[in-house]
C-alpha cells in the first residue's frame, strides 16, 4: 500500500511484459478518518461489468458491527475512467466479516470466474514459530460475485 502522510492512496501501473512497469499516477486518494492510514494488499479488477477496489485498510477503529476484524478486506464499486482514476460509488463495506481472511488478491480463470485466496492464520502468531511467517498460510480461494442487497449491489464470496 501507499500513502501521502496519514492518509492512503492507490497508484496504479501498468506492464506489457511484467518486467518494466509504467506509473499511471494516483488512481484514488483517500482520507484517514474514513478510509484508515493505509490499504494493504490493493487490487483492482472488473466483475460482472464493474470495477472493484479490493484492498486491506489499516487503521480503522469498529463502528456499530462492522470493522471488528483488525486484518479485514474491504472493497469499494466503481469504475475506472479513460485518465486511469478510479471513480468510487459504494462506501467502503468489508468483504468478509470473518477472521483468517486477508490480503486477498483476485485471480481469474479461462472461464472468467475470478477467485480471492487470501492470507489465512494467527496475525500476530499466537505463540513461538520456527519462521516469523509460519503462523500464515493461504485459505481456500473465495469466489467472487456481486449480489443484490437493499441499499446497493454488493460484493459477496461464496466458497468455491
Amino acid at each position: 500500500g501507499a500513502r501521502q502522510g496519514d492518509d492512503p492512496l492507490l497508484l496504479l501501473y501498468r506492464s506489457r511484459d511484467l518486467r518494466q512497469w509504467e506509473c499511471l499516477g494516483r488512481a484514488l486518494e483517500g482520507r484517514q478518518e474514513a478510509d484508515g492510514y493505509m490499504w494493504e494488499c490493493p487490487d483492482l479488477f472488473e466483475l460482472e461489468g464493474r470495477d472493484v477496489f479490493l484492498f486491506s485498510p489499516q487503521g480503522l477503529e469498529p463502528d456499530g458491527y462492522e470493522r471488528w476484524n483488525l486484518f479485514q478486506n474491504s472493497y469499494r464499486l466503481g469504475r475506472l475512467d479513460e485518465s486511469a482514476h478510479f471513480v468510487a460509488e459504494t462506501e467502503l463495506r468489508e468483504l468478509d466479516h470473518g477472521h483468517d481472511f486477508y490480503a486477498a488478491q483476485t485471480l481469474s480463470d479461462p472461464h472468467k470466474i475470478t477467485r480471492a485466496p487470501a492470507l489465512a492464520g494467527g496475525l500476530p502468531a499466537a505463540g513461538p514459530t520456527p519462521v516469523p511467517a509460519a503462523s500464515l498460510g493461504k485459505c481456500l480461494p473465495h469466489k467472487c460475485v456481486r449480489t443484490p442487497v437493499p441499499a446497493a449491489t454488493a460484493t459477496a464470496r461464496a466458497c468455491p
